[in-house]
This record gives C-alpha cells, structure tokens and sequence, in this order.
C-alpha cells in the first residue's frame, strides 16, 4: 500500500517491496498505514512495537457508511389516455412525460466485517433506496368549444434493497491493496407509477387512469474485487475502485390497470381492466465504483479512519414480463374516452455518485 520506503521505529530504511508485501492482510482494504506525519507504517505488522504505535493490528473489525446518491433511469412503460368527441369527429391524446422520476436519490449503505491476520475474514452489507416524486408534467389543458381535457398529474416511486453476506479475503499486487469477496445476497425492489386525466366531452365528464408496476424478490451469489492504490507523493490518499457482479433467483412480475368512466346527462358507465405477468427469472446485478481514498491512522484507538467519494453504476438485468390492459367508455355516437398502458419493464440503471466514512480498529 505504500508509494515510498519508509523509517522503522527502531532504524533503517526497508525498500518499497518490503513495505507493502504484507499491508494487504491488515489493512482491511481502507488504506494504508499513514501515520500522524504522513509516513507508512514499516513493514506491515511484523515490525510494530507492542504500543501498535503504527497503527497496525493483525486482527481487525471495521464499519463504513455510505452515502450513495442515484438516479434510477429505467423504462416506465408506455401509457396513453384519449378523449374523442365522436359526433364531431375530433379527439385529443394526452402522454405523460414523467420528468422527475430520474432525480438523484439518496440511499444508505452499511459496511460491518472482521479481518483475521491471515487476511480471511467475513463482513455483512446492507443499502437500501427509496424513491418517490409526484405531480408529473403533462401536454397542457385542451379545451375546443364544449370539450375540455385536464391532466391531472401522476406519481412514480422506486424501492429497492440488498443484503450481502460474504467471506473476504486481503491481498497485494504491486502496489495495490485488493480485497476479494464472495457470499449469498438477498434483494428485491418494486417500481409503482400513476397517471390521470380528467375531460369533458359534450357533457359527458371522463376519469381515465392507470398504474403500472413491476418487482423482483430473490436470492442468489455475490461476488467482488476492490483495490487501492496510494497516491506516490500523497500517502494519505489512494486511488480506489472495485467492481461486483450478483446473480438471483427469484420470480420477476410486470402488472397493470387501466380506468375508464364518465358521467353524462344520459347515461354513467366504467371500465376496470388489468394484466399481470410473472414468471421465475434470473436478475444478474453489475455494480461499479471508482474514486479516491484519505486515510490516517488514530493511534489512541489502535486504528484508522476513512473518508471516500466517488463515481457509483448499477445495472439491474432480468428478462421482461409481458402486461398490457385498455379500458374504453361513452356514450356511443356521441363521446369516448380511453386508457391504454403496458406494465413496467424488469430493467433498469442506476447512476450518480457516493460519498462515506468509516474506522478500522
């Protein structure tokens, strides 16, 4: 983990080879050994006074937490309401855009493990995002002579979570400290989104609406690799990245319902249609992060302190599910209003940046 040969406590100088041949197994992959003067601990832990005044311990418990802040960027599925006006021959269609639905929300993520002195240890993991915006922008209010149509708005709102557990294992190349996983995890997540219109058309007042949703719950393998690589003439800062692949097993679903009423001088009427469609699938999730690393060692509690930010991707991938539903109501010869949607689609990104501290003792 260190970029130049460093002073042991009790003389001499040992070469760049040997202050980093042994950094990997103890430095829990939170970076090097920088002291409160900026220099590298000698040696790993094999030269360490008893005081640990370095900073080194060969067995070490860790906690990180994260703040990741992420858009999620997927499809809604395709929604469309119309209003016609069937005596005079005209009609008008409203989408909806949703807009805000791809902001950046935050989402936690916390980091608990072990590291024994042979570098094999077990750590747990769990994040979660919560994501939900309303009133969504609409084409404008249409009004011709008697006819009127009104978007009303609509909402979307996105959840997910995971939970990894895993074996670790600590090691070097070069001059990178890599820390390798592998364990089970536990995620799931739901996307719900509303839309509605309200029109009058000849005197017949229309409701139209519908909501579309998808979700995924399974279980499967994890696996990742992360290393860190110090700065040559900043010791306390370290380049840092890493990349995890998981692959679930579990059952994807893909829904939607459709409304259509109105209520005019003559006659009132609705319709309610629905489709869902569901199957067991495999959900493969690749996740990378990329960014630098300060460290420092807080010799009063044997241990180091970290901060990181950083660049965050995700990709959620599984095979779509097939729903699509149209309700159509009026007063024949005289108006028509209709909703037609398609069920959410099964993938979607996630994209932004992520920024955490935390203490190895």
């Amino acid at each position: 983990m260190t970029g130049a040969p460093s002073a042991q406590a009790g003389g001499g100088l040992h070469s760049e080879h040997d202050a980093h041949d042994h950094s990997a197994s103890y430095s829990t992959n939170f970076g090097s050994n920088c002291d409160e003067i900026g220099k590298f601990c000698d040696n790993g832990c094999q030269t360490c006074q008893s005081d640990n005044g370095c900073g080194c311990n060969p067995r070490q418990w860790y906690l990180g937490v994260e703040a990741t802040f992420l858009a999620p960027l997927y499809d809604n599925g395709a929604a469309q309401f119309g209003l016609a006006d069937t005596f005079g021959g005209t009609g008008v269609l409203f989408n909806s855009t949703h807009d805000k639905a791809d902001e950046l929300s935050g989402a936690p993520r916390i980091t608990l493990g072990y590291g024994g002195k042979d570098g094999i240890g077990i750590q747990g993991r769990y994040w979660e995002l919560d994501n939900g915006v309303s009133s969504f922008g609409f084409a404008p209010a249409i009004t011709t002579g008697v006819n009127a149509g009104q978007p009303l708005g609509g909402s979307d709102s996105f959840n997910a979570y995971i939970v990894d557990l895993e074996a670790t294992k600590e090691f070097s190349r070069g001059r990178w400290s890599l820390l390798g996983t592998f364990g089970a995890r536990y995620a799931e997540y739901d996307r719900e989104r509303t839309d509605s219109v309200f029109g009058v058309v000849n005197g017949d007042v229309f409701s139209l609406s519908s909501q579309q949703g998808s979700a995924f719950h399974g279980t499967g393998l994890t696996s990742s690799l992360a290393g860190l690589r110090p700065l040559k003439n900043h010791p306390c800062l370290s380049l840092y990245g890493s990349v995890r692949g998981s692959a679930l097993f579990g059952q994807a679903e893909s829904s939607v319902i459709t409304h259509s009423s109105f209520s005019g001088p003559l006659s009132n009427a609705g319709s309610t249609n629905g489709a869902i469609g569901f199957d067991d699938e495999t959900m493969f999730i690749t996740e990378l992060q990329a960014g630098l690393q300060w460290s420092r060692s807080v010799r009063s509690f044997n241990g180091r302190m970290f901060a990181r930010a950083g660049f965050e991707y995700q990709f959620w991938n599984t095979k779509d599910q097939t729903a699509i539903a149209g309700s159509t109501s009026g007063t024949p010869g005289s108006s028509e209003g209709f909703a037609l949607a398609r069920g959410a689609g099964n993938d979607f990104d996630l994209i932004g940046f992520n920024i955490s501290t935390g203490f190895a003792w």
